[in-house]
């Protein structure tokens, strides 16, 4: 059996790294990759690498290229070499660090090791500093599109509610979420619940907010509200690197299909929020038309029901608003305290 060594940083996978492998396991039926430690990487660069070696050694391992994947040694930069006696070694085209002694290294060790030098792919498109910097131009264009987010107003059917922009409201849910998950005592994964609070509304971004109300009132379908907002992540997808864009396109599908703990949760907060806002701008900002009074106090309940432990929350808020209706005398039904 032929073994094949090959060594790497391996931040930031990219295809010019996957053809590297491709290549070198072409020489031998065992392929061996030995990845950077992140104490290893900064002493060469005088940084740390992007991703944690862990990480790094998580993306060469899901390639399924490697026969085995190791973490180098701290202190031995041979000590794999010594390990596995590799019959074969491939460098990538630009790698010079530790290769300078490598023909002594193998002579000491009575190793015959045929060392190979991989040829580059594309490496004006597919090297890591090159990616790294692409990546911040995507993600900055990125944050230039989402930032309409803070010029796009809510509540456009309602004359006469005071306008506020999606960023408030994202903001606002954002703050809700983890002080309201640690007063009552909610055990969830709070990072994850912030992601998808923040991204929840990131759609309005390009199709400005549908108005609730209009929904309600059958003026716009839902469907056709739910086909808009997911072309418009779809866009947000292709803006930004490829593992982030598909991240935060997961992370909406999960909210929008309340198929997680932490997005059932926003989306009754983001409800609750809303109703927050109403309670603060009082039943003179109320739409003349029934509907606009028949949408306020059930507007949470649907959501509430998915996330039960948040009923203190609506019950207070549904006190603030029936006490809101008696001031602008609008009638108050029995049906609106059933949640």
């Amino acid at each position: 059996m032929t073994t094949v060594m090959a060594f790497g940083t391996f931040d930031l996978l990219h295809p010019g790294h996957k053809y590297f492998l491709k290549q070198a396991k072409k020489y031998g039926n065992r392929l061996i990759v030995v990845i950077a430690r992140d104490s290893t990487v900064k002493q060469i660069k005088g940084k740390l690498p992007r991703q944690t070696e862990n990480q790094r050694l998580g993306a060469i391992l899901s390639l399924k290229l490697a026969d085995k994947a190791v973490l180098g040694n701290l202190t031995d930069k041979y000590a794999a070499v010594k390990k596995y006696r590799p019959d074969v070694i491939c460098l990538g085209y630009d790698q010079t660090n530790f290769t300078d002694q490598l023909d002594p290294e193998l002579a000491k060790l009575k190793l015959a090791a045929k060392i190979i030098r991989i040829k580059p792919f594309k490496p004006h498109q597919y090297k890591t500093s090159i990616m790294a910097k692409n990546n911040l131009i995507k993600i900055f264009n990125f944050l230039k599109t989402a930032g309409n987010l803070k010029k796009t107003l809510r509540y456009k059917s309602g004359a006469k509610i005071p306008k506020e922009s999606v960023a408030d409201h994202t903001w606002r849910l954002a703050l809700m979420s983890f002080i309201i998950a640690d007063e009552l005592k909610i055990k969830m994964n709070i990072a994850k619940a912030l992601e998808i609070a923040l991204l929840h509304d990131l759609a309005e971004a390009i199709t400005g907010d549908i108005d609730a109300l209009l929904v309600h009132k059958k003026l716009v379908s839902p469907i056709k509200k739910q086909a808009l907002e997911e072309a418009a992540m779809k866009k947000f997808k292709t803006l930004l690197p490829a593992k982030t864009g598909q991240k935060i396109l997961k992370l909406w599908h999960e909210y929008n299909r309340h198929s997680s703990l932490e997005a059932r949760y926003i989306y009754a907060l983001d409800k609750l929020e809303a109703l927050t806002y109403l309670t603060e701008t009082g039943h003179r900002t109320y739409n003349d038309d029934k509907s606009h009074h028949s949408l306020i106090p059930i507007y949470a309940d649907k959501a509430v029901v998915g996330f039960e432990k948040l009923k203190p929350i609506l019950r207070m808020l549904k006190g603030k608003l029936k006490k809101e209706f008696k001031k602008g005398k609008f009638e108050w039904k029995e049906e609106y305290e059933k949640v």
